[in-house]
């Protein structure tokens, strides 16, 4: 788990506030899209009419797969090093 020290202060807080503040801004649209598509699995009244579950699962999908690469490159880098 990232930022464990915060834990309690990150369980207070929305969804978007915490993917701004805790991940790179590069996953910010992504991530964003993820949750309304998850508000509108939620709510009533739906934003986005036009997408649906299966939609949301494809693109939390994608933000896995990112953030698992973003980890597996830093390990690789960080464990393979030049010989000097």
């Amino acid at each position: 788990m990232e930022h464990p020290a915060e834990k309690e202060d990150i369980k207070k807080l929305l969804l978007v506030p915490v993917i701004k503040k805790y991940f790179d801004p590069e996953y910010l649209p992504l991530m964003e899209r993820a949750a309304w598509l998850g508000n509108d699995e939620t709510h009533y009244e739906r934003k986005h009419p036009d997408y649906d579950i299966k939609d949301l699962k494809t693109v939390i999908s994608y933000v896995i797969a990112d953030l698992d690469n973003k980890k597996k490159r830093a390990a690789i880098i960080a464990g393979m090093q030049p010989k000097k």
